[in-house]
């Protein structure tokens, strides 16, 4: 005769156990306990910074059933940057990054951009998160490109890399606005690999 689990977030091996009920506990208390989760671009405004994401995780219910969580509907975008300088990408639908969940609300901080207390007791919540976006996968770059930093669109056809010995730009056109000085030698010859 077999006996159906009536509840399958426990182990029935830990049934009628302190270390049964510890594990259960801390297991439920996990469930809600956000850190960082893979999301998909639903939106995205560029003067704003936000994106609104589909988290990439679905949440398993007591009875094994697949739900999706809710969607973002707004969360800020992180661009790379540091001093007076940042790299900035337009993102499109589907793009792929990764919500970090901060420990605390960060609602005032956002507004102010300052040291702020936490506005209410949420605590690690994913309304208090930053989108990173990132290229996860469906990309090309050139053996050539090996030990540089590469910035690249991602089929590679339009690329900036950068070694020690040079720097290599490839592009169907350039285009420079403002002056353009130059302190060496500017000699035409043929150009480093592809």
């Amino acid at each position: 005769m077999t006996t159906e689990n009536a509840n399958p977030s426990l182990d029935p091996a830990d049934n009628d156990t302190l270390v049964g009920l510890l594990r259960l506990f801390e297991t439920k208390l996990k469930q809600n306990f956000h850190c960082a989760l893979p999301a998909t671009v639903v939106a995205f405004d560029r003067d704003s910074q936000r994106a609104q994401v589909q988290p990439g995780i679905n949440v398993t219910v007591t009875d094994g059933q697949q739900v999706n969580r809710a969607q973002i509907p707004s969360v800020p975008v992180v661009q790379m940057g540091g001093g007076d300088f940042l790299i900035s990408f337009d993102l499109e639908k589907g793009n792929t990054g990764l919500l970090i969940v901060c420990d605390r609300d960060i609602s005032l901080f956002l507004q102010s951009q300052e040291t702020s207390k936490a506005s209410t007791n949420r605590t690690h919540d994913l309304a208090d998160s930053f989108f990173i976006p990132c290229v996860l996968w469906d990309y090309s770059l050139s053996s050539q490109d090996i030990g540089k930093m590469v910035i690249q669109s991602r089929d590679g056809n339009t690329k900036m890399s950068i070694g020690t010995e040079y720097i290599k730009i490839v592009t169907p056109l350039l285009a420079v606005e403002g002056n353009i000085t130059a302190s060496g030698d500017i000699t035409p010859g043929t150009p480093p690999p592809l």
